[in-house]
């Protein structure tokens, strides 16, 4: 009876186990990334392709960046986490916003966010963890910047589109201090 209980289990238990030719899944779509607004935390708001656009008034002169998304942690199909949070989730990561990047690595201002809209305080220098060659601050928030936002994987490398460029939005905007847009 054993022997007939084992011969049937056998051939089961192989094919559950799938061979090693099975191909991976397809790589999950990535998301496009797209400004809705910029905004103050003193309630202004500015179109994506504004002329101008005002800092809030607190200490660190922090403009909020809105994404277009689903909900404020998704954006089409894609779960924004903190870096490192993702687990097995293909199709997970997070954002970086880098103020003024340019082609050495180096920038005015970075940071990460699990959200859709990003705070990015202008007026706070470049925390000593930074590397000083890379973060090199903001010497005068008001002005030309350039502001991009990334989609990075959960280990901080950025996701690739289709194409194999990142995933990305950029944009220049010409930043001013409270109350001087005349909206």
């Amino acid at each position: 009876m054993t022997r007939i209980a084992l011969a049937l289990l056998v051939p089961l238990f192989l094919l559950g186990c799938g061979g090693d030719d099975d191909p991976p899944p397809p790589p999950p779509i990535p998301p496009t990334l797209q400004i809705d607004a910029f905004l103050t935390i003193d309630g202004s708001s500015f179109a994506a392709d504004a002329d101008c656009i005002e800092l809030s008034s607190d200490e660190d002169q922090t403009l909020l960046v809105q994404l277009e998304g689903t909900s404020a942690t998704s954006i089409d199909g894609w779960t924004l986490r903190p870096p490192g949070t993702c687990g097995s989730a293909a199709d997970c990561g997070h954002l970086q916003a880098r103020v003024d990047p340019d082609a050495t690595n180096s920038y005015g201002l970075q940071v990460a966010a699990a959200t859709t809209t990003l705070a990015l305080p202008f007026g706070r220098p470049c925390p000593q963890t930074a590397p000083p060659t890379e973060c090199l601050g903001i010497d005068d928030p008001v002005g030309a910047h350039t502001i991009e936002i990334t989609l990075r994987d959960d280990d901080g490398i950025p996701v690739p589109n289709e194409d194999g460029t990142p995933v990305r939005v950029s944009v220049e905007a010409t930043i001013a201090p409270p109350g001087n847009c005349g909206e």
